[in-house]
Protein backbone atom coordinates (compact mmCIF):
# COMPACT_ATOMS: atom_id res chain seq x y z
CA UNK A 1 0.00 0.00 0.00
CA UNK A 2 2.95 2.31 0.59
CA UNK A 3 4.01 2.08 -3.03
CA UNK A 4 0.33 2.93 -4.21
CA UNK A 5 0.52 6.02 -1.67
CA UNK A 6 3.78 7.49 -3.21
CA UNK A 7 2.58 6.79 -6.62
CA UNK A 8 -0.43 8.68 -6.12
CA UNK A 9 1.20 11.19 -4.20
CA UNK A 10 3.74 11.91 -6.86
CA UNK A 11 0.91 12.55 -9.82
CA UNK A 12 1.57 9.36 -11.87
CA UNK A 13 -1.79 7.95 -11.28
CA UNK A 14 -5.22 7.13 -8.85
CA UNK A 15 -5.80 4.37 -6.38
CA UNK A 16 -8.01 2.72 -4.26
CA UNK A 17 -7.56 3.73 0.04
CA UNK A 18 -10.03 3.76 2.77
CA UNK A 19 -10.32 7.73 3.29
CA UNK A 20 -8.93 8.04 6.48
CA UNK A 21 -5.36 6.66 4.97
CA UNK A 22 -6.29 8.93 2.06
CA UNK A 23 -7.20 11.84 4.30
CA UNK A 24 -3.93 11.72 6.02
CA UNK A 25 -1.78 11.43 2.91
CA UNK A 26 -3.14 14.86 1.38
CA UNK A 27 -4.66 12.43 -1.45
CA UNK A 28 -8.24 13.79 -2.72
CA UNK A 29 -10.75 12.00 -3.11
CA UNK A 30 -12.36 11.82 -6.66
CA UNK A 31 -14.81 9.01 -6.63
CA UNK A 32 -15.71 7.95 -3.25
CA UNK A 33 -18.38 4.70 -3.27
CA UNK A 34 -15.98 2.56 -5.54
CA UNK A 35 -17.68 -0.97 -4.24
CA UNK A 36 -14.25 -2.08 -2.32
CA UNK A 37 -15.33 -2.38 0.79
CA UNK A 38 -14.21 -5.32 2.90
CA UNK A 39 -14.99 -7.02 5.89
CA UNK A 40 -11.98 -7.62 8.16
CA UNK A 41 -10.99 -10.94 9.46
CA UNK A 42 -8.34 -12.14 12.32
CA UNK A 43 -7.46 -15.35 12.15
CA UNK A 44 -5.98 -17.76 15.18
CA UNK A 45 -4.19 -21.09 15.48
CA UNK A 46 -6.32 -23.46 16.25
CA UNK A 47 -3.20 -24.44 18.99
CA UNK A 48 -3.66 -20.96 20.09
CA UNK A 49 -7.17 -19.91 20.47
CA UNK A 50 -7.34 -20.57 24.22
CA UNK A 51 -4.34 -18.91 24.95
CA UNK A 52 -5.10 -15.78 27.53
CA UNK A 53 -2.61 -13.73 25.54
CA UNK A 54 -4.15 -14.34 22.47
CA UNK A 55 -7.61 -13.94 23.29
CA UNK A 56 -6.58 -10.59 25.02
CA UNK A 57 -5.12 -9.03 21.63
CA UNK A 58 -7.98 -10.14 19.42
CA UNK A 59 -10.85 -8.84 21.81
CA UNK A 60 -8.29 -5.68 21.91
CA UNK A 61 -8.33 -5.18 18.22
CA UNK A 62 -12.15 -6.17 17.90
CA UNK A 63 -13.28 -3.19 20.25
CA UNK A 64 -10.87 -0.73 18.63
CA UNK A 65 -12.46 -1.59 15.30
CA UNK A 66 -15.53 -1.00 16.66
CA UNK A 67 -14.86 1.79 18.76
CA UNK A 68 -13.43 3.55 15.31
CA UNK A 69 -16.26 1.94 12.75
CA UNK A 70 -17.58 5.75 12.19
CA UNK A 71 -13.77 6.86 11.67
CA UNK A 72 -12.88 4.13 9.18
CA UNK A 73 -16.25 4.34 6.93
CA UNK A 74 -16.33 8.16 6.84
CA UNK A 75 -14.99 9.85 4.26
CA UNK A 76 -15.31 13.22 6.30
CA UNK A 77 -13.85 11.71 9.41
CA UNK A 78 -10.07 12.80 10.28
CA UNK A 79 -10.14 16.18 8.26
CA UNK A 80 -11.18 17.98 5.03
CA UNK A 81 -10.92 16.71 1.84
Amino acid sequence: MSAQVSAAQAGIGMAIFPHFIGQQKGLVCVQKDVGCDQPIWSAVHSDLIHSTRIRAVTEFLTELIQAKNQELTSESAGGAQ
